[in-house]
């Protein structure tokens, strides 16, 4: 990795950016949808629970002033490999299915999210 690429904890800090956005964007914050959080940071990066714990707390905070995540999904998609942006894919899709209830936002922020990685998304 040389010095334009991004650091291992930028591109930790991004996926738990993009993964609490879309958490958060029923309102609630299920246990169930941090637990999936923690198992897809640990996926990607062997990201250690500690790790997520602080992780999650940045996010809630970097959110909070935070306008769109774009900056966080292109580093993610200049950085990752396919296999690891289809992993991102499917732990959203573990994520939105987590508290059971499947919120239409949730699955627009995916599309959205797969289009800013680079892929093409079918139309419902």
């Amino acid at each position: 990795m040389d010095s334009s690429e991004s650091t291992k904890a930028d591109l930790e800090l991004a996926l738990a950016v993009i993964l609490v956005d879309l958490a958060s964007t029923d309102e609630a914050f299920d246990p169930s949808e941090y637990e999936v959080i923690s198992r897809g940071l640990k996926e990607v990066f062997g990201t250690t629970k500690d790790r997520v714990q602080q992780l999650v707390n940045q996010s809630r905070q970097i959110l909070e002033s935070l306008r769109g995540t774009n900056k966080y999904t292109n580093m993610l998609r200049d950085n990752l490999n396919n296999t690891e942006k289809k992993e991102i894919l499917a732990i959203i899709d573990d994520l939105i299915a987590a508290d059971g209830k499947e919120d239409p936002f949730e699955v627009y922020m995916k599309s959205r999210i797969a289009k800013a990685l680079g892929f093409e998304v079918e139309p419902d």
